[in-house]
């Protein structure tokens, strides 16, 4: 379990790192699409760890 809790915490950081990429892109009038992408991806992890979580408890 925790494993688990820790590879959520990762990914929540992880998300909010690409958030903030993404966001200093778009204030730059840049491509924005490599790190959507990633924060896609991010999410449906995050989304599968919680749901192992919920289903452990």
């Amino acid at each position: 379990m925790d494993a688990l809790n820790m590879n959520i915490a990762r990914t929540r950081r992880d998300i909010r790192h690409l958030a903030r990429q993404m966001q200093a892109r778009i204030d730059a009038d840049e491509d924005c699409t490599e790190p959507a992408q990633q924060i896609m991806r991010a999410q449906a992890d995050l989304r599968l760890y919680l749901e192992r979580r919920e289903r452990h408890l």
